[in-house]
């Protein structure tokens, strides 16, 4: 969910509905308090913070995006390959596929 709100900002018109909307992201996943905070370095969420009030930019968000990226592809992606639900799920697609291709016993 931060990933996607960060590239909705990233295209979003105008700097005073910018910063709006930069100010919702904070107490959503930056601020202390925030309700769904985000795993972040200390001087990365301070950078964020000290550019929210200064001057926000569509980029302001970036090295806090690559961060959550850099920790999903190191923690939680190699978890949930190796999860059951993972592996359900990928059997359920391998029988769909092989349910759609045309048996021998057709004819064309």
């Amino acid at each position: 969910m931060f990933w996607l709100d960060c590239e909705y900002f990233s295209n979003l018109p105008g700097s005073d509905f910018m910063k709006r909307i930069a100010i919702k992201i904070c107490k959503k996943y930056i601020f202390d308090d925030a309700r769904l905070q985000i795993n972040i370095a200390g001087s990365t969420r301070q950078e964020v913070m000290r550019v929210i009030w200064a001057n926000p930019d569509r980029n302001m968000f970036k090295k806090a995006q690559d961060e959550i990226f850099k920790l999903l592809e190191a923690d939680a992606y190699p978890k949930f390959i190796k999860s059951t639900e993972y592996d359900l799920m990928r059997k359920n697609i391998e029988n769909s596929a092989s349910s759609l291709t045309p048996s021998s016993s057709m004819s064309i």
